[in-house]
């Protein structure tokens, strides 16, 4: 979808970012949670170029470990 094809204001209790950034929301008829949250991460995925690795981490990052006392 272009940009100048999403909703760049959402019905009330509706969220304006979802539907200016997605075209919907959670709220809309139809919808669910999961399926806004699965487009914003499609999204941030696509932004920052990694749309082709997954989208969880094989295994904790160092920092991670280091915070739970495990390294």
């Amino acid at each position: 979808m272009a940009d100048t094809d999403l909703v760049h204001d959402a019905p009330p209790d509706h969220s304006r970012a979802a539907h200016r950034a997605l075209g919907f929301c959670s709220a809309c008829p139809g919808r669910e949670l999961w399926e806004e949250a699965h487009g914003w991460r499609t999204r941030e995925n696509e932004q920052h170029g990694s749309a082709d690795s997954p989208d969880r981490v094989p295994h904790p990052s160092r920092e991670a470990e280091a915070h739970h006392g495990r390294r």
